[in-house]
């Protein structure tokens, strides 16, 4: 009995400290702030400068975080990842639209939306 108890205790405790959930939820938090900043800049060259500075930060904690699986995360909290990449990516890449009518933007726009993308592959 005690053994049985013992082993539950631990699995339990093993458990909740895989547990991804923090790490993953910091992360939609911090990239939806991130798509927004750059999604909000007056210009393509003030969103590439804003996307530039912290790209390298964000890739390293989504790759951190893009991996987890089953037993260390919740569902909801997967499915808030999801949701995040895809709304980001949306909102970035919206931002050639605004400038159909100005190839020049488009394009940089379009390089952009690209390189934001490759950022966020599962």
């Amino acid at each position: 009995m005690n053994k049985e108890l013992s082993a539950l205790v631990l699995l339990t405790v093993t458990l909740f400290a895989c547990s991804k959930d923090d790490a993953v939820l910091s992360f939609v938090t911090e990239n939806d702030q991130f798509a927004a900043s750059v999604s909000q800049a007056s210009s393509p060259e003030e969103a590439r400068r804003t996307f530039d500075a912290k790209k390298d930060e964000l890739k390293t904690k989504f790759d951190a975080v893009k991996g987890v699986r089953g037993f260390q995360v919740k569902k909801e909290t997967m499915d808030k990842l999801a949701s995040s990449v895809m709304a980001s990516t949306t909102k970035v890449c919206s931002l050639e639209i605004k400038a159909i009518l100005d190839n020049g933007k488009r394009t940089k726009y379009r390089a952009l939306c690209e390189d934001y993308s490759n950022m966020l592959k599962m």
